[in-house]
């Protein structure tokens, strides 16, 4: 009796495995040049583009940080003027450094999704039975 019950699972087993096939699914690419404009006209649009929400939500808030203290020194007539200007020019770099950050991001998306998720299925059916085999590059 346990020897039939042990076969009859082991074959279910089998038969489940043989019937299991890799999901269907395409992996959207990610633009580069839309990350990079994005990053252009609201800093931390293209991390969020990327997926990439809380430091696009901290690049937003530290550069609006530094554009504001950059203001506020500049009205203040007890602060010289180079305070203003160095407020302005640290805005200034954290915006170069997320105009350049978001391509390469999106890019590196791109080959990580090109290598793992993929494939091309080749069916072919010679019996009742359809055979599925998946490659990846």
């Amino acid at each position: 009796m346990k020897k039939t019950i042990i076969i009859c699972f082991l074959t279910i087993g089998i038969m489940a495995k043989a019937q299991q096939t890799q999901p269907n699914y395409v992996v959207p690419q990610k633009d580069a040049s839309k990350a990079f404009v994005s990053s252009f006209l609201l800093p931390g649009l293209g991390q969020m583009y990327n997926e990439q929400v809380t430091l696009g939500l901290c690049v937003l808030g530290v550069e609006a940080s530094f554009i504001g203290l950059g203001v506020l020194t500049a009205n203040n007539p007890k602060l010289t003027e180079s305070s203003a200007i160095t407020m302005f020019s640290i805005a200034g770099v954290i915006h170069l450094a997320q105009l350049i950050h978001a391509p390469i991001v999106s890019d590196r998306i791109n080959q990580r999704n090109k290598t793992k998720s993929n494939f091309n299925r080749w069916t072919f059916a010679p019996s009742p039975v359809n055979v599925y085999l998946a490659y990846r590059f």
